[in-house]
Protein backbone atom coordinates (compact mmCIF):
# COMPACT_ATOMS: atom_id res chain seq x y z
CA UNK A 1 0.00 0.00 0.00
CA UNK A 2 1.10 3.49 -0.76
CA UNK A 3 2.10 5.99 2.32
CA UNK A 4 -1.18 7.82 0.65
CA UNK A 5 -3.46 4.95 1.26
CA UNK A 6 -2.32 3.79 4.54
CA UNK A 7 -3.07 7.61 5.66
CA UNK A 8 -5.46 8.05 8.67
CA UNK A 9 -7.14 11.06 8.90
CA UNK A 10 -9.05 12.29 12.28
CA UNK A 11 -11.37 14.95 12.50
CA UNK A 12 -9.72 16.96 15.28
CA UNK A 13 -12.21 18.37 17.72
CA UNK A 14 -13.94 21.51 18.22
CA UNK A 15 -15.86 23.06 20.95
CA UNK A 16 -17.06 26.38 21.46
CA UNK A 17 -14.96 28.84 23.56
CA UNK A 18 -16.32 30.23 26.66
CA UNK A 19 -15.67 33.25 28.55
CA UNK A 20 -13.59 30.92 31.32
CA UNK A 21 -11.46 30.29 28.35
CA UNK A 22 -10.11 33.59 28.09
CA UNK A 23 -6.64 33.30 29.60
CA UNK A 24 -5.96 29.97 27.39
CA UNK A 25 -6.73 31.37 24.45
CA UNK A 26 -4.69 34.38 25.01
CA UNK A 27 -2.02 32.62 25.84
CA UNK A 28 -1.97 30.43 22.71
CA UNK A 29 -2.66 33.22 20.34
CA UNK A 30 0.30 35.08 21.75
CA UNK A 31 1.89 31.37 21.37
CA UNK A 32 1.17 30.87 18.00
CA UNK A 33 2.03 34.84 16.67
CA UNK A 34 4.79 34.64 18.59
CA UNK A 35 7.43 34.65 15.27
CA UNK A 36 6.08 38.17 14.97
CA UNK A 37 7.55 39.22 18.31
CA UNK A 38 10.75 39.57 17.18
CA UNK A 39 10.23 41.29 13.88
CA UNK A 40 9.79 44.97 12.31
CA UNK A 41 6.36 44.33 12.03
CA UNK A 42 5.06 42.39 15.07
CA UNK A 43 1.64 41.20 15.98
CA UNK A 44 -0.63 43.59 17.77
CA UNK A 45 -1.98 40.52 19.39
CA UNK A 46 0.39 41.33 22.25
CA UNK A 47 -1.17 44.51 23.27
CA UNK A 48 -4.32 42.27 23.90
CA UNK A 49 -5.38 41.49 27.99
CA UNK A 50 -6.84 38.37 28.68
CA UNK A 51 -9.85 40.23 30.88
CA UNK A 52 -10.86 41.90 28.05
CA UNK A 53 -11.01 38.89 25.74
CA UNK A 54 -13.06 37.48 28.79
CA UNK A 55 -15.40 40.63 28.54
CA UNK A 56 -16.01 40.65 24.96
CA UNK A 57 -16.89 36.55 24.93
CA UNK A 58 -19.21 37.18 28.14
CA UNK A 59 -20.61 39.92 26.20
CA UNK A 60 -21.43 37.59 23.12
CA UNK A 61 -19.85 40.32 21.46
CA UNK A 62 -16.85 37.69 20.21
CA UNK A 63 -17.21 33.76 19.90
CA UNK A 64 -14.12 31.79 19.42
CA UNK A 65 -13.60 28.09 18.86
CA UNK A 66 -10.76 25.79 20.39
CA UNK A 67 -9.09 23.01 18.30
CA UNK A 68 -7.95 19.84 19.93
CA UNK A 69 -5.60 16.93 20.11
CA UNK A 70 -4.94 14.02 22.03
CA UNK A 71 -6.85 15.57 24.75
CA UNK A 72 -4.93 19.07 24.53
CA UNK A 73 -5.58 22.33 22.78
CA UNK A 74 -3.59 23.40 19.57
CA UNK A 75 -5.72 26.59 18.93
CA UNK A 76 -8.09 28.94 18.60
CA UNK A 77 -9.84 31.14 16.89
CA UNK A 78 -11.94 34.31 17.34
CA UNK A 79 -15.46 35.48 14.98
CA UNK A 80 -17.94 37.92 15.19
CA UNK A 81 -21.20 38.17 12.69
CA UNK A 82 -22.69 41.08 11.46
CA UNK A 83 -24.70 42.00 8.46
CA UNK A 84 -24.67 38.71 6.97
CA UNK A 85 -21.11 37.77 7.58
CA UNK A 86 -19.09 35.68 9.82
CA UNK A 87 -15.82 37.95 10.30
CA UNK A 88 -12.83 35.68 12.00
CA UNK A 89 -9.54 36.65 13.27
CA UNK A 90 -6.27 35.74 15.59
CA UNK A 91 -6.56 32.58 13.96
CA UNK A 92 -3.94 30.76 15.84
CA UNK A 93 -2.16 27.46 16.44
CA UNK A 94 0.71 26.50 18.78
CA UNK A 95 3.81 26.01 16.41
CA UNK A 96 4.53 22.34 17.26
CA UNK A 97 0.94 21.59 16.55
CA UNK A 98 1.57 22.37 13.13
CA UNK A 99 0.75 20.41 10.22
CA UNK A 100 -1.84 18.17 11.37
CA UNK A 101 -4.54 20.21 10.16
CA UNK A 102 -5.79 22.23 12.79
CA UNK A 103 -5.76 25.37 10.96
CA UNK A 104 -8.24 23.89 8.13
CA UNK A 105 -10.47 21.99 10.61
CA UNK A 106 -11.48 25.56 11.96
CA UNK A 107 -11.67 27.18 8.58
CA UNK A 108 -14.21 24.36 7.94
CA UNK A 109 -16.18 24.65 11.22
CA UNK A 110 -16.59 28.62 10.76
CA UNK A 111 -17.74 27.59 7.59
CA UNK A 112 -20.39 25.35 8.91
CA UNK A 113 -21.12 27.58 11.56
CA UNK A 114 -21.75 30.49 9.07
CA UNK A 115 -24.19 28.74 6.86
CA UNK A 116 -25.98 27.48 10.06
CA UNK A 117 -26.07 31.51 10.55
CA UNK A 118 -27.63 32.06 7.42
CA UNK A 119 -24.39 34.41 6.45
CA UNK A 120 -23.73 34.66 2.97
CA UNK A 121 -19.75 35.46 3.65
CA UNK A 122 -17.13 34.16 5.37
CA UNK A 123 -14.27 36.77 5.69
CA UNK A 124 -10.58 37.28 7.46
CA UNK A 125 -7.74 39.13 7.00
CA UNK A 126 -4.46 38.04 6.21
CA UNK A 127 -0.51 39.37 6.42
CA UNK A 128 0.19 38.96 2.18
CA UNK A 129 3.83 38.30 3.13
CA UNK A 130 2.61 35.05 4.92
CA UNK A 131 2.31 33.34 1.86
CA UNK A 132 1.32 29.78 3.89
CA UNK A 133 -1.91 31.55 5.69
CA UNK A 134 -2.65 33.29 2.06
CA UNK A 135 -2.23 29.66 0.64
CA UNK A 136 -4.51 28.17 3.06
CA UNK A 137 -7.31 30.37 2.90
CA UNK A 138 -6.81 30.09 -1.54
CA UNK A 139 -7.09 26.10 -0.68
CA UNK A 140 -10.50 26.69 0.94
CA UNK A 141 -11.80 28.71 -1.74
CA UNK A 142 -11.45 32.53 -0.46
CA UNK A 143 -10.20 35.15 -2.55
CA UNK A 144 -7.75 38.41 -2.08
CA UNK A 145 -10.65 41.00 -2.43
CA UNK A 146 -8.98 44.47 -1.08
CA UNK A 147 -5.33 44.82 -0.06
CA UNK A 148 -4.04 47.76 2.02
CA UNK A 149 -1.07 48.83 3.97
CA UNK A 150 -1.25 48.60 7.92
CA UNK A 151 1.51 50.23 9.80
CA UNK A 152 3.32 47.48 11.99
CA UNK A 153 6.36 48.88 14.14
CA UNK A 154 8.31 50.41 12.05
CA UNK A 155 7.38 48.83 8.73
CA UNK A 156 4.39 48.99 6.14
CA UNK A 157 2.53 45.76 6.06
CA UNK A 158 0.43 44.55 3.17
CA UNK A 159 -2.85 43.02 5.03
CA UNK A 160 -5.37 41.25 2.54
CA UNK A 161 -9.05 40.88 3.26
CA UNK A 162 -10.03 37.43 2.00
CA UNK A 163 -13.47 36.28 1.38
CA UNK A 164 -15.34 33.21 0.86
CA UNK A 165 -18.93 33.53 -1.09
CA UNK A 166 -21.26 30.45 0.72
CA UNK A 167 -23.25 30.03 -1.72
Amino acid sequence: MTPMLTKVITKLPIRPAAAEDAVLIQLMTQAAYAEYAGTDAPSSVTEERAEDLQAVLASGETSALIVEGGGLPLGSVRYQVKDGVLYFFRLGVLTEARGRGAARAMVVELEAIARRLGCQILRCRVRMNVARNVSLYESAGFVVTNVETVRRGVVDVPTGTMEKVLL
